[in-house]
């Protein structure tokens, strides 16, 4: 960018402050629709280190990475971060009910005294799941709800 010469000779009007303009910014998507980010080119040395080295530039722009793929990689990774987070929460809800002992109760309306089922009625990973789905998604408890007097499912709840 270059400097526009600074003169106080325009007809009587004042000259105009570089600092009140806007500078000029690079698109990083034309209006067409492609991708103006390159990525850098790998770096001179060794071959493995070289791809390395470019990995590691990759990720350090992040934010540049994601922009210059197609959508059909950023709405796969979307989709797939969501069911990332229902089946870690799954698995952590599964372990609990292990952990407790909820698994092996037969009943869970009537459970043997002196034990507190954690959540009601899960007996399985697929019922762990659900339960997953319906404490993010906000549906709302049916059959399946934590107890309150279960300090552990408090705390993965919150």
């Amino acid at each position: 960018m270059t400097a526009k010469p600074h003169s106080n000779d325009r007809g009587g009007k004042a000259s105009s402050s570089p600092l009140l303009s806007p500078p000029a910014r690079q698109r990083l998507v034309t209006k067409d629709g492609h991708c103006t980010l390159r990525p850098p080119p790998p770096p001179p040395g060794l071959w493995p280190w070289a791809w390395a080295r470019a990995w590691l530039l990759t990720f350090q722009d992040l934010w540049g990475a994601v922009v210059g793929l197609r959508w059909r990689w950023v709405l796969l990774a979307f989709c797939a971060s969501f069911l990332a987070h229902w089946l870690l929460f799954a698995c952590l809800w599964y372990l609990l009910a292990h952990l407790n002992g909820d698994l092996a109760v037969l009943d869970h309306d009537a459970p043997p005294l002196g034990h507190v089922v954690c959540v009601k009625h899960i007996t399985s990973f697929t019922a762990a799941f659900s339960f997953s789905l319906e404490t993010q998604l906000t549906i709302g408890y049916g059959t399946m709800f934590p107890s309150g007097d279960c300090p552990s499912a408090i705390a993965l709840l919150a």
